[in-house]
């Protein structure tokens, strides 16, 4: 007696891990890209070099990116930009 085994695509369980993995991969794609843009508008305003900044900005989440955006055009140097950044880091580390 043989039991017919259901392709692993058509089980619900498969179907629920890549779509899970899936959504997780557009968050990710999602923060990469805020970050790229978020480094090269600190960039192009203080004018330096992006590599100086996206390492910096690797902890921060989508909303605290969005944020500094927001803060961005106030700031009057590249290192009030990092300290607003360094700032945000302490604040989430504090949080932990």
């Amino acid at each position: 007696m043989f039991v017919e085994l259901t392709p692993l695509e058509e089980t619900r369980s498969y179907k629920e891990l890549v779509s899970l993995g899936v959504k997780k991969g557009r968050e990710e794609g999602k923060k990469e890209a805020t970050k790229r843009i978020v480094a090269k508008m600190i960039a192009n305003r203080f004018n330096i070099n992006t590599q100086r900044i996206s390492p910096r900005l690797r902890s921060l989440s989508i909303a605290d990116l969005d944020d500094l955006c927001d803060h961005l055009f106030k700031m009057k140097s590249q290192d009030e930009a990092f300290k607003w950044i360094n700032d945000r880091k302490r604040l989430l580390q504090s949080r932990k």
